[in-house]
């Protein structure tokens, strides 16, 4: 694995993942193209990091759990890719094949921003069809995705380090509305079957409170929400 002047750069955020996490890091060691692996360890108490300590990457710990966003921010700041993909950590069939996949477009230049669109297993998925795609086919009816809020998506660094990183659920569609914003070439790659750990659904609805929240707050909406408060 290359050290120096790498292209690609994978960054796995990870919190309590010591299930999937070797899975994980070692699909992407045998991907094509990819020259450097970076798990940050978001302030795990299960031996996330531990399971991966023999492996020849880079892991960054945090001392306690700050949050996705902060983790993708660490991430990024130690990684020197030119171009990054970001993967959960908590993938249960990830192979190489797909993350080279995900990487392709970016390297021949067809793309400035990759999303994985991907099928769940049955009953997955609820925040994304039944909150965030209605929202998203209001707001930009041009545009149709599959996966919007997934982990899974490749960039250039110079785009990330040019945007706000929200800190909580809403990272990754947070993210993605600012590729839109910024008019990147936005592709969206189709990978197969992809399954994650399922949460619980307590956990569901803070997620959608934040995915909800960064759409608003990225579109203006929030923004407009807040001066007619104000104004009453």
């Amino acid at each position: 694995m290359k050290k120096r002047n790498s292209r690609v750069s994978v960054v796995i955020p990870a919190f309590n993942e010591s299930k999937t996490i070797r899975k994980v890091v070692t699909a992407v060691m045998k991907a094509k193209n990819v020259d450097e692996i970076v798990v940050v360890d978001d302030g795990s108490t299960d031996g996330t990091s531990k399971n991966i300590e023999d492996l020849n990457i880079k892991i960054i710990r945090h001392t306690e759990n700050k949050g996705k966003g902060e983790a993708i921010k660490t991430g990024i700041k130690n990684s020197i890719g030119k171009i990054i993909l970001f993967l959960d950590a908590d993938l249960e069939n990830i192979t190489s094949t797909k993350i080279e996949a995900l990487i392709e477009p970016l390297l021949k230049n067809r793309a400035d921003f990759v999303k994985a669109s991907f099928k769940r297993p049955k009953g997955r998925g609820r925040i994304t069809e039944f909150t965030v795609k209605p929202i998203l086919k209001f707001l930009f009816p041009e545009m149709r995705f599959e996966q919007p809020i997934g982990g899974q998506f490749a960039t250039k660094r110079e785009f990330l380090e040019g945007i706000e990183i929200e800190r909580n659920w809403g990272t990754d569609i947070g993210i993605f509305l600012d590729a839109i914003k910024w008019k990147l070439r936005i592709k969206e790659i189709y990978i197969g079957k992809l399954r994650h750990k399922k949460r619980p659904d307590e956990d569901l609805v803070s997620t959608a409170e934040d995915v909800v929240k960064t759409i608003f707050k990225k579109t203006g909406i929030l923004k407009k929400i807040k001066i007619r408060k104000v104004r009453r």
